[in-house]
């Protein structure tokens, strides 16, 4: 999850008050994870749509974990399989961004898919069911790695130095 901000500058030197920003998720097949890392994606559905994520782990042992918009204590969803499982987790998305977590039991490979469609494609699982389903003793986390965006926090200062392109 990497974030770009940007301002805004004309040749008169006048430079926008506000940065933009927005937000890149890079899902590579076969990414990597080492033993005890996290890797963030940050995703908005239309509410209602049928959501389904999928961890393909192809080496080590990776698990899945999910929070709902808004939510800030454990994962609403969870999908913590043994070894080179592959977890899937399927929800009826609401409104907000959706924090996806892939955390890193041992090194592992992985591929993730992340597929929308109606309501009645499939059967989304409760967040309470998902909660109750964890397959093996694994710690489960207390709280997402990192809760605030860049742009949840005060606006930056403006720029010392920049470059104008014409």
């Amino acid at each position: 999850m990497k974030y770009i901000g940007a301002w805004f500058a004309d040749g008169a030197n006048n430079v926008s008050n506000l940065v933009v920003l927005d937000s890149i998720n890079l899902v590579l097949p076969g990414d990597t994870i080492g033993q005890a890392q996290v890797t963030q994606y940050r995703r908005t559905f239309e509410p209602g749509q049928t959501v389904t994520v999928t961890l393909a782990v192809t080496n080590g042992d990776a698990d899945l974990y999910i929070w709902r918009p808004g939510s800030l204590a454990m994962p609403d969803y969870i999908s913590n399989r043994p070894g080179t499982a592959t977890e899937q987790l399927v929800f009826t998305a609401v409104e907000g961004e959706y924090l996806i977590e892939v955390h890193g039991y041992q090194s592992s490979q992985f591929n993730l898919d992340l597929s929308t469609g109606s309501l009645g494609m499939l059967q989304p699982s409760s967040p309470l069911s998902s909660k109750l389903r964890p397959l093996i003793a694994k710690p489960l986390p207390p709280h997402p790695l990192v809760v605030n965006m860049p742009y949840s926090a005060t606006p930056a200062e403006q720029p010392k130095h920049f470059f104008i392109y014409r």
